[in-house]
């Protein structure tokens, strides 16, 4: 399985045996061309969402772009029902050995509170998340995954990454939350004891206009928070 580097170094080399230029990737699929730069220089992961875009640009699967190919492995592979089975154009979307799929709820601010976008059971959509990314949650049927949108969490979640969040009863002081409050969405680290009768939502930025948000512990069911962070980055 190629890293998130080895990706964009090999989108960087197909480029170049297509004769193509950065700027007409970004044309292809809408990514703006700083952006993509970033990625080639290491700067930013891939999002897993813009992977079927490159693929798709470049005339490739997917499956190729994520896991190299040898002479061992000539083709991308998943387990099913405990045996190996080797993937065809037609179902390369099957790439992920074990993979799991968690539902992905829109984006959540990472700045000031936020309306989160209109999702429903009838159109959510699902992430395929290689379980080795998930470590001891391997398993827990409690998780969720949103994508974040916002720098106010960018000294250790950055914008446009994915966040995967585990639902659980209590929240411990330190902890990196998804919450809301009248409705509204964030995502912050949970301080609930650093201010008498309110809970403190810390921004960690490198922009010093992101502000902590805070809120009184009496809302009358009004906070509420939804899981705790257990996974953010690239999802493959």
């Amino acid at each position: 399985m190629r890293t998130s580097i080895e990706v964009a170094k090999y989108i960087e080399q197909l480029l170049k045996e297509k004769k193509m230029k950065p700027v007409d990737l970004a044309e292809k699929t809408g990514v703006n061309k700083s952006t993509i730069s970033r990625y080639f220089s290491g700067t930013r992961k891939i999002p897993m969402d813009e992977i079927g875009k490159f693929a798709e640009a470049l005339d490739v699967e997917p499956a190729d772009l994520l896991i190299e190919k040898t002479e061992e492995n000539p083709t991308p592979f998943y387990k099913e029902n405990d045996e190996t089975t080797t993937t065809t154009k037609e179902d390369a979307v099957t790439y992920i050995p074990n993979a799991r799929s968690i539902n992905l709820y829109g984006s959540v601010a990472a700045g000031a509170l936020a309306i989160i976008d209109g999702v429903t059971e009838l159109n959510v959509e699902k992430l395929t998340v290689s379980p080795q990314f998930l470590g001891p949650y391997a398993n827990c049927k409690e998780l969720f995954a949103m994508r974040v949108n916002g720098d106010s969490m960018n000294e250790v979640i950055r914008d446009g990454e994915i966040v995967i969040a585990k639902q659980q009863e209590t929240y411990k002081d330190g902890d990196i939350v998804i919450f809301s409050h009248n409705n509204e969405y964030s995502l912050k680290r949970y301080r609930p004891n650093e201010i008498e009768g309110f809970v403190l939502f810390k921004s960690e930025s490198s922009d010093s206009n992101f502000k902590d948000i805070i809120v009184p512990k009496d809302t009358n069911g009004e906070l509420k928070i939804l899981g705790k962070v257990v996974y953010c980055g690239m999802i493959f």
